[in-house]
């Protein structure tokens, strides 16, 4: 892992100094939201800060795992979405120095976020203002507030280590499920990750698990890309062709079958027998195969659950 992280920031290092002009914000991520690596910021802000950049950190997957302390990592500017953090509504916020955000045109325009419009010109107010515009989330912000309250009362040490001992957990189940390919970014025990796993099993496309742990087993879990379609392609080793081909397809209409994986995500109503259940649910699916049959839906791109097997399933997965 040391390597690994050593790699990164070396990479880093080399971006800036050669950059021309000099670039002004390093933004990352504060942890995957496919692999969960959790990256090292506060080494990143240091390399940012010495080439004359600020450091900004989209925490929307790290917030909720973790504790962050922004002056100590030297964090200039973080984002984090309310709604991985347990909060309704769909507020986040963006956190820093006001005054950072600069004199720009805002990236949304709307009432609340000028001081005057007339016939050939818009005076926009200061910050933050210029960059709320529209009606405010009220409902949402409150939520957000009462969900951060409720986490600092927890404890984010405490909710870390929870939820360290369940990813352990997660991680060693998948790798004994015959078939199972967890996507990593680093290799190694030792690296630390938020409670996310990504993974695809032998003989069942990603939409195709997704239903069947959902219909079958009553779990819950996300499948696709992401967000993060370079990363996925990179992972799962897609030929450069094909990715051309997808969006020649999306760009006509057409709907092509894409690659992803599967992602479990874990959190503080997770329990140890939550995390076995799909554990046991995988290993049922890699012996047995699916309980029900399944219909594919070209269309979407989905399955759907269509009843007692009829078929082998795994004949439906090259659908």
């Amino acid at each position: 892992m040391v390597q690994q992280r050593d790699e990164l920031c070396a990479a880093a290092e080399r971006a800036l100094a050669a950059a021309r002009p000099r670039i002004d914000l390093v933004a990352v991520t504060g942890a995957s939201n496919v692999t969960g690596e959790v990256w090292p910021v506060a080494r990143l802000a240091e390399i940012a800060h010495r080439h004359g950049a600020r450091l900004f950190v989209d925490a929307a997957q790290l917030a909720p795992h973790r504790p962050i302390d922004m002056a100590r990592s030297g964090i200039d500017l973080l984002a984090l979405a309310g709604h991985k953090l347990y909060a309704p509504f769909g507020a986040g916020a963006l956190i820093g120095d006001a005054s950072a955000l600069g004199d720009g045109t805002p990236l949304l325009q709307g009432g609340g976020a000028i001081e005057l419009v007339t016939l050939g010109d818009v005076i926009w107010a200061g910050a933050p203002e210029r960059h709320e515009a529209g009606s405010p989330n009220v409902v949402g912000v409150v939520a957000l507030g009462a969900a951060c309250g409720k986490l600092l009362a927890l404890g984010m040490d405490a909710v870390a280590e929870h939820e360290r001992a369940l990813a352990a957990r997660l991680r060693n189940g998948l790798a004994g499920v015959p078939g199972l390919q967890q996507l990593v970014l680093w290799e190694g025990a030792d690296v630390d990750r938020v409670a996310v796993a990504t993974f695809n099993l032998a003989g069942y496309r990603h939409p195709l698990l997704a239903s069947i742990l959902s219909a079958e087993h009553a779990i819950g879990v996300r499948h696709g890309c992401f967000c993060a379609h370079p990363l996925m392609t990179r992972l799962l080793g897609t030929p450069a062709a094909d990715v051309r081909r997808y969006a020649r397809e999306l760009s006509t209409g057409r709907r092509p079958s894409l690659p992803g994986a599967v992602r479990a995500s874990l959190g503080l109503g997770t329990t140890a027998a939550d995390v076995d259940s799909l554990i046991g649910a995988l290993h049922e699916l890699a012996a047995h195969g699916p309980r029900g049959s399944y219909r594919y839906e070209p269309a979407l791109d989905e399955y759907r659950y269509a009843g007692a097997r009829l078929r082998p399933l795994r004949a439906a997965a090259a659908s």
